[in-house]
């Protein structure tokens, strides 16, 4: 996520998104991702897809600051059989490595980004003596 996702005072941030994970957008957005479907041919995977067809239509993407859905064999709810490189270890260590991946990339940037921000807004304090 850019910097200004962290800085953004709305409740839905405008991002163009590179995944099919959890954002915003509004009922014409997807009549026209199905009006694509209908008139092109189908040959990338679901993510690349709707990144794609936003991008030629035009569709605005909307991002809450904290996520609306979590992948469930990300989160432990189940196992996946089609990414190796997590079938290479254990349960307990997925679901450990994705939380700790998820706050460090959401809550620990977030507060970095802001309190960066605010020393730049505010200017750093000058030494006396």
């Amino acid at each position: 996520m850019p910097d200004a996702f962290f800085l953004h005072p709305g409740p839905l941030v405008p991002l163009a998104s590179t995944t099919a994970e959890g954002y915003v957008c509004d009922l014409e957005a997807c009549r026209r991702r199905v009006a694509w479907c209908d008139a092109n041919r189908i040959h990338l995977p679901a993510d690349q897809l709707i990144t794609h067809i936003d991008r030629a239509e035009g569709v605005a993407q909307y991002w809450p600051p904290e996520p609306l859905v979590e992948q469930g064999s990300v989160v432990g709810l189940f196992d996946s059989v089609l990414d190796a490189n997590r079938r290479k270890h254990s349960h307990l260590y997925n679901v450990a490595r994705h939380r700790w991946t998820k706050w460090r990339r959401r809550t620990l940037r977030r507060h970095v980004v802001r309190a960066c921000h605010a020393l730049r807004r505010g200017g750093l304090p000058h030494r006396q003596g």
